[in-house]
């Protein structure tokens, strides 16, 4: 009987140790000052008024006032042995500034998902535990965590909309709720002055309450970072975000604000203890450290650890001999933290801290370049490498070494680092085939022969010839009637392009020398050419105006040339 005894005392204390409190802070009582518009509780003979659309209010100590305006729908609870005197003067030498008109100005509902509405205690009436960091998702009630709402005090909440919200207990003033019991009290008349009330066209949250504790040895996960809570948790917390005192700074999973420091997260397995590994953690890494902030999540099936300081640098360092000692672990197999996979960023600019990794047997020879950290890259080796090794467990437990290092600026790849970017390589490579496509044209066209009549065909298109006629024949001569290069020059036509020799057949010889171009030339076939200068008063307006036998001299002067074009 003893043995059991000591037994039940040690679950006891197990569980008692890993639960989590988490308090409400706002609240809607008399006796707070912050509910006043006088930022003071109201005394003496001052006038005190409380607005219609005022909640509950509850008077939790003895006070003096001069007058008090009740709203014409609203509860105004005197606590137990306290009284309420009125004055009209003010006797209390503690009371400032009193004859005044004060009025209740708490008259809007706090917000569940607003994390500076909430405090971790470790205990019901214990004090809010400030220096317990945490994200901005678990500084709200979680999966496994007991919520507070201290007797005595008087609370108007809003628990938003279209929210599916999960705690392990509900204590309101002093009673403990079901998911069921808690829905009835909300939806009760006395219940519905402590809520908002909601709109026909609003959806409702719903609050489950699975008091079920966690006894996972891999802890729990909180829950809160999932899409539809946690962008409301943010759109409350984010304005007040601090500007990050480093570059390109991190934010991890769950947490709405940049930080300095480092996030590492390593995917576990059976048989992973989360206490154990934490106790690891702090005494090998940690013991003689001051002035890191470390916070370890358990997102959904990994393990995130969040190291962080003012500046980044030393967590960053701290980070990086963690990070190596669980990579060094799950390649001998993953004895000492159970990890399967891990991965590391880290916030700054000192690209060293990643690329001087020492290398593994099993990477590749390649060196690691700074520009690595800015991409997602899993290697076997040392982060900067490309090298990717992945190893599956079968029967005995082997490493999967994937290891992601990266920043929290937009990702780039090594090659834009080069001066190359993503859309440029593409580029290149549409260019490419377009290329291919039309040499596998001509080939074809070649091959069966078709090509001369393509090109023809071309050569026939209407655009085309309008464009010969705007830019080779600016004079509007008829195509069949200008010289050609298969031009047989019986007659010696004088062309000032070619030369002067007859009887060229096929093909004329260029000159390269205007010296070298003949006199005179009798153009025996009484062919007119408009490059030279003539007699005639129309060129081929008439053709009884253009002579048999036509002796013309070739004119030199480009001044009279510059209206023709070869």
């Amino acid at each position: 009987m003893k043995f059991q005894s000591n037994l039940m005392l040690l679950i006891f204390i197990v569980e008692t140790a890993s639960c989590f409190y988490k308090r409400w802070l706002p609240n809607t009582n008399f006796g707070t000052p912050l509910n006043w518009n006088a930022a003071r509780v109201p005394c003496g003979n001052d006038q005190v008024i409380i607005p219609d659309d005022s909640p509950t209010i509850i008077l939790n100590s003895n006070s003096t006032i001069g007058q008090l305006v009740l709203p014409l729908n609203g509860m105004f609870v005197l606590g137990k042995n306290n009284i309420l005197s009125f004055s009209s003067s003010s006797n209390d030498p503690n009371c400032v500034n009193s004859g005044q008109t004060v009025e209740f100005n708490a008259t809007y509902a706090r917000e569940w998902v607003d994390p500076a509405n909430w405090c971790l205690v470790d205990s019901i009436d214990g004090p809010c535990k400030n220096d317990i960091p945490l994200l901005d998702s678990e500084r709200i009630p979680c999966i496994s965590d007991d919520v507070i709402f201290p007797a005595g005090n008087s609370y108007f909440i809003d628990f938003g909309t279209n929210m599916e919200l999960t705690i392990n207990s509900m204590r309101f003033l002093g009673k403990t709720y079901s998911t069921n019991s808690f829905e009835t009290f909300m939806t009760s008349e006395y219940g519905r002055k402590y809520f908002r009330s909601y709109r026909s066209d609003e959806s409702r949250t719903r609050l489950n309450i699975k008091r079920r504790p966690c006894r996972d040895p891999a802890s729990c996960e909180c829950g809160n970072y999932k899409p539809a809570i946690f962008r409301k948790i943010c759109e409350m917390h984010s304005p007040l975000c601090k500007r990050p005192q480093c570059k390109q700074p991190v934010r991890p999973t769950g947490h709405c604000c940049n930080i300095c420091g480092a996030v590492i997260k390593s995917k576990f397995e059976s048989g992973f203890n989360y206490e154990t590994f934490v106790n690891q953690i702090k005494q090998e890494f940690l013991k003689n450290e001051t002035g890191i902030e470390l916070v370890v999540s358990r997102i959904d099936t990994s393990i995130q650890l969040t190291l962080m300081d003012p500046t980044g640098d030393r967590s960053g360092d701290v980070a990086m001999q963690i990070f190596r000692d669980i990579q060094t672990d799950i390649k001998r197999g993953s004895q000492k933290y159970i990890f399967s996979e891990v991965e590391i960023k880290i916030s700054g600019d000192d690209k060293s801290k990643i690329s001087t990794l020492p290398p593994s047997s099993s990477s590749s020879s390649s060196s690691s370049s700074p520009s690595s950290t800015s991409t997602n890259t899993k290697t076997s080796a040392s982060v900067g490498t490309s090298t990717t090794s992945t190893s599956k467990m079968i029967t005995k437990p082997t490493a999967k070494d994937h290891l992601t290092a990266f920043n929290s600026s937009s990702s780039t790849s090594s090659t834009a680092a080069h001066g190359l970017t993503k859309i440029g390589i593409i580029e290149i490579i549409l260019g490419g085939l377009a290329l291919q496509v039309l040499l596998i044209i001509v080939v074809i066209l070649y091959r069966r022969g078709k090509l001369a009549s393509f090109a023809d065909h071309v050569r026939m298109n209407p655009i085309i010839i309008n464009l010969q006629k705007r830019f080779v024949n600016q004079d509007s001569v008829p195509m069949e009637d200008l010289p050609n290069a298969n031009f047989d020059n019986d007659g010696g036509f004088q062309n000032p392009m070619y030369g002067t020799s007859t009887h060229q057949s096929g093909k004329l010889d260029y000159l390269t020398n205007d010296s070298e171009i003949g006199g005179e030339a009798s153009n025996e076939r009484a062919f007119d050419n408009p490059l030279f200068a003539s007699n005639q008063e129309s060129l081929f307006e008439d053709a009884s105006k253009i002579s048999p036998a036509l002796t013309m001299n070739p004119v030199y002067d480009p001044n009279e040339l510059q209206d023709s074009t070869i």
